[in-house]
């Protein structure tokens, strides 16, 4: 994803209409590459797991992108609810453009 964690973490909070600051308490205000962070999120009847590492921004010219490698992992009991839940949560994570 082309974000930092203080991103991700409003994202989620935005989504899950929670505090960005409890989704992953502890998580590093640093922005450095291979830093790593965790949250858990429970939404639509399913727990799902979060875990990103920063990696080394992109870099096209002058123009320097942030990136972090996000990993999901939930039960497979609850894969076709947390399939919907990650559709969604991609679909708020789109920035506009057409």
């Amino acid at each position: 994803m082309a974000c930092t964690p203080a991103d991700l973490k409003r994202w989620l909070g935005e989504l899950c209409g929670c505090d960005p600051a409890m989704v992953a308490p502890g998580a590093p205000p640093v922005v450095r590459p291979g830093v790593v962070g965790a949250a858990t999120v429970e939404a639509d009847a399913v727990t799902l797991t979060l875990r990103w590492r920063v990696l080394e921004p992109r870099q096209i010219a002058l123009l320097r992108i942030q990136q972090l490698e996000l990993e999901f992992g939930y039960s497979p009991a609850s894969a076709a609810a947390a399939r919907a839940w990650i559709e969604r949560f991609d679909r708020h994570t789109q920035r506009g453009g057409g």
